[in-house]
């Protein structure tokens, strides 16, 4: 982005520069003219930068915006993360014990044929 102003820097600077050396042959009406097309260029520039300062303010904003609410979810995603795990545990504790008393039940029904 730098160097697209400094293209328009030296642009507006050939033209000074070759509105200087024109000076003396030209009409005071032609230097008029030319000082009112830099002027315009220069304006139309300046339009140009407070449009761009104001999108990317936008911009700014949006993604300070944007980065509160993934801070926000990440944080939302990172308990659901921790309560899954303690389920996961209480399940696998829980089967563990199912499993437990199967083969518990099994012993019995088995002491019990004999």
């Amino acid at each position: 982005k730098c160097s697209g102003y400094q293209a328009d820097i030296d642009a507006l600077s050939d033209r000074l520069r070759h509105y200087e050396s024109d000076h003396s042959s030209a009409s005071e009406s032609d230097k008029v003219q030319r000082l009112k097309e830099m002027i315009e260029a220069l304006e139309a520039q300046n339009k140009f930068n407070r449009i761009t300062i104001d999108e990317l303010s936008k911009m700014k904003e949006e993604y300070l915006q944007l980065q509160t609410k993934y801070e926000s979810l990440k944080q939302c995603n990172d308990d659901y993360c921790s309560k899954l795990e303690k389920m996961e545990n209480k399940y696998n504790d829980l089967h563990e014990n199912y499993q437990t008393k199967i083969r518990q039940l099994h012993q019995l029904n088995g002491q019990h044929q004999e």
